[in-house]
């Protein structure tokens, strides 16, 4: 789980908080096979819009080539089930 909200503006949220690209470049340099975003669109806590977040990150995945499959932002409210590999 990464985050992607609450990243606006980047002089004051930058020490807590990652934008989506940040987020991608996080994803790309831990070598994770699957991110799920997370800490986006359910309060107002900074100055970008609630719903932009996976707008941006779903960009960024696509400038860079990633599969957008291999990390997911979901909808507000979505739940996973997650299993153990075998």
């Amino acid at each position: 789980m990464i985050g992607i909200g609450a990243y606006q503006p980047r002089w004051f949220m930058h020490p807590l908080h990652m934008s989506p690209g940040e987020a991608v470049m996080a994803l790309q340099e831990t070598r994770c096979r699957r991110a799920t975003a997370m800490h986006w669109g359910t309060f107002e806590l900074s100055e970008e819009p609630l719903g932009e977040p996976p707008l941006l990150l779903a960009r960024e995945l696509l400038d860079r080539g990633i599969p957008p499959d291999r990390f997911e932002s979901g909808c507000v409210g979505q739940q996973w089930s997650v299993v153990e590999a075998s």
